[in-house]
This record gives C-alpha cells, structure tokens and sequence, in this order.
C-alpha cells in the first residue's frame, strides 16, 4: 500500500510513547502518576450523561451542520457576551469534536508546502507534527525560563517571509502559564 508523504513527514505521537511507558511501568508493579494524555480517570459528570441520555431519547443522533450545533452555538455566543461582554455571532463560532481535529483543520486550511509556522516552546506536542503533515516548518521560540511568558523580541525575529501563522495557546499546554494582557495586546 502506498503511504503519502503528508504521512511519513509525521513523528510517532509522544504523548502516546509516554502513556504506552506509564502503562508498561504500572504493570511492572511500579507506582506511577501519568499526567500525558488527558484522560480523565473518572467518569463523565451525570449531567453530561443524563443530557447525553436525553439527547439520544429524542432523536438528536444526526449529523449537525459542519459548523456545530446551532443551539449550542448560539449558547456559546450567549455566554461570551454574559461574562466577558464580547459580542459573537452564530456565523464566527465553530464547534467540533475536540480541539485538536479544529486545529488540523485549521492549520490546513492555511499552510502550503514550505510556510513557516512559529510555535512557543514548550508546546502541546501535536502541533509540530500537524504542520509537518501540511508541508510545514515549524518555528520554534523558546519561551522564557521558569515563566514561561513569551520573549517578544526572540518571537518577532523568527518571522519570515514564509510565516504564515503565530499559534498561542493560553492558557499554554502543557505548562499552563496564562499570558499577561500585556503580552497579548503586544502581540496583536
């Protein structure tokens, strides 16, 4: 079978290597706290059940518009407008499955073969193999010791004709530092 390149750009997923270690650990008898990949380990809250339970009763198991829910779009509008006083319309605000298929899709909607891509460092992993499927370079900017905040010099050097997108992730995973206002209005 013919594998693309798009493909075999890509790294093995480290999160997954760290869990499958964690995993081989604990069956080896040693005590081990994984903290890798994001999975809960309890159950979901019952009233994301019950509303999960009472959602399929009355038929809402189709496929949505590609966009989400308008309901819960328009929920997310609401609450944005409530707590921070920020006005969204229903047309600006997509929901999907989870941040990281938005973020492929994203990402792909942007990058063509050889666009640069700046990430700060540490990053969430996956990132750097997403833009690297695109045909992306990845730009890396490490952030400030123990901070972690952003060095805006050390950013605005790294960009290039070929910079298409700056990825700011805040609060940061996986350090979970929140940029200061300061920082964010700098970088707009």
């Amino acid at each position: 079978m013919k594998i693309s390149q798009s493909l075999l750009r890509m790294q093995p997923s480290a999160t997954r290597a760290v869990a499958e270690r964690a995993k081989d650990l604990r069956d080896q008898g040693v005590p081990v706290l994984s903290l890798s990949s994001g999975v809960p380990g309890f159950k979901s809250p019952e009233a994301s059940r019950r509303y999960a339970e009472r959602a399929m009763e009355e038929g809402k198991t189709f496929y949505t518009v590609t966009t989400g829910n308008v309901e819960l779009r328009n929920a997310v509008s609401d609450y944005y407008k409530d707590r921070f006083g920020l006005i969204y319309e229903n047309d600006q605000i997509i929901v999907g499955a989870g941040a990281k298929p938005l973020i492929f899709e994203a990402l792909g909607a942007i990058i063509d073969p050889g666009d640069e891509v700046i990430l700060t460092a540490p990053a969430w992993v996956s990132y750097v193999e997403q833009i690297r499927f695109f045909g992306g370079k990845p730009v890396i900017v490490e952030t400030k010791d123990r901070t972690f905040e952003i060095d805006l010099d050390r950013l605005r050097a790294s960009i290039s004709e070929k910079t298409v997108a700056i990825v700011i992730n805040s609060p940061n995973n996986p350090t979970g530092v929140i940029y200061s206002g300061k920082i964010m209005e700098n970088l707009c």
